[in-house]
């Protein structure tokens, strides 16, 4: 029988930014999946998709957040010049 490899815990001080740009991942992954989720697991998420170049867009996507009425004016714009669309973008759209 193969024991599973213990994970290692760590430990982090982050700025408040950070914070606040976690706690709103937090909300958009809890809303894709349907169930909470706490800070640790989406750090986790984010550091371990990091490993697979998806981190940017879910980078893009929490600063799309930080002022929605304006992103979803400039993703209009966007759709109207037929222009396409990123995929940090879709992913806010989604949200």
């Amino acid at each position: 029988m193969d024991a599973k490899a213990q994970q290692q815990t760590l430990s982090i001080r982050i700025s408040d930014t950070l914070r606040e740009f976690l706690e709103r991942a937090k909300e958009m992954i809890a809303s894709g999946r349907g169930e909470s989720v706490s800070t640790s697991d989406v750090a986790k998420i984010l550091l371990e998709s990091a490993k697979d170049d998806r981190l940017d867009f879910r980078l893009e996507a929490g600063e799309l957040q930080r002022s929605p009425t304006q992103s979803l004016c400039s993703i209009r714009r966007k759709w109207d010049q037929r222009q396409d669309l990123s995929r940090a973008e879709w992913f806010f759209l989604s949200y």
